[in-house]
């Protein structure tokens, strides 16, 4: 899994609209870690924003080594030095247990407690990685694919869940019997809208592949199969999608009645409109992630941060 690139300019944005110039970042040793921080870097440049590597991890690291945590301890300190005397902004690029693990250890450090850090869509709304640690740090900011609460979703999940069962004919069935009940607790309704759209995009590549090959054929004609594996990506990556083309009795009504709309773009990122975000922004505070905005509400360029209002998070004392 790699990051893509409108979540990392969902990022910059908002290191510019904090008037951020410097910021840390450790990574996890992995496609996501290392593609995330090379283009964070090359698109906070343009703003004059340092991005300032403090560290690759292992993607299984859990800090129980104390030879570990004192290197990383070190490291910290020197770009604390390095804030001047201002809270210092710590982005960090894996998965969540990373850096749960890291928080966990580091919260009995004092040194750190005006660290805020800053979590991409790996974490995004975990509030499990923030629960035991809200109060050792000044704060927690995290980007997560925009929620959208689909009703008839959570209700087939919950129904599946309720039926799970080894010996049940149904496979998710059987494969939510094989996890425990934090997987309830733990799930993510910021994948849900992502999840969807991929099945309305690949559902329509199939279509129009189907009809480009079949044309006035009611059934898969000759050669089908063969054409479709040889033209099915090319296709998908020129999908045009709204759910507004659904009828209005057809479920997702709640996509349906956004005028959601999916396209790619020539890279394959998933291509944002007025009515789609891509990302929300959140805190966490009194125990939970609150978001305060979306990655549409607001467009930066290098030369526009006076045209970048801060908004929600203007009375948070997060500037360094």
């Amino acid at each position: 899994m790699s990051t893509d690139t409108f979540s990392l300019q969902a990022v910059v944005q908002l290191l510019v609209e904090l008037e951020w110039t410097y910021i840390a970042a450790i990574h996890t040793d992995d496609n996501y870690g290392f593609s995330g921080i090379r283009t964070v870097k090359e698109l906070a440049e343009k703003h004059g924003i340092c991005v300032d590597v403090v560290e690759s991890v292992s993607s299984t690291e859990d800090f129980t080594s104390d030879t570990t945590r004192r290197n990383l301890y070190e490291k910290l300190e020197k770009q604390q030095d390095r804030a001047q005397g201002r809270r210092l902004g710590i982005i960090y690029f894996g998965n969540k247990n990373v850096i749960k693990s890291l928080l966990n250890r580091i919260r009995y450090d004092s040194k750190f407690r005006e660290v805020i850090w800053m979590m991409t869509d790996f974490v995004g709304i975990s509030e499990d990685v923030f629960r035991t640690v809200e109060n050792a740090f000044s704060g927690f900011i995290t980007i997560s694919s925009a929620e959208v609460m689909i009703n008839g979703e959570r209700e087939y999940y919950m129904e599946k869940w309720r039926n799970r069962n080894s010996m049940s004919s149904d496979p998710i069935e059987r494969l939510l019997a094989e996890v425990d009940n934090n997987t309830l607790e733990s799930y993510r309704v910021d994948y849900v809208r992502p999840v969807v759209d991929a099945v309305f995009a690949m559902a329509t590549a199939f279509n129009d592949v189907f009809q480009e090959k079949c044309q006035s054929y009611t059934t898969v004609c000759d050669g089908f199969w063969e054409y479709l594996q040889m033209n099915f990506l090319a296709r998908l990556k020129t999908v045009k999608f709204s759910y507004s083309s659904l009828n209005s009795t057809q479920e997702p009504k709640e996509l349906i009645d956004l005028d959601k709309k999916i396209e790619f773009s020539d890279k394959g990122d998933y291509m944002p409109s007025k009515t789609t975000p891509l990302y929300d922004i959140n805190v966490y505070r009194n125990g939970k992630l609150e978001k305060v905005r979306n990655d549409r509400q607001c467009t930066c360029s290098p030369s526009s941060r006076a045209k970048c209002p801060i908004r929600s998070l203007s009375s948070t004392p997060w500037r360094i």
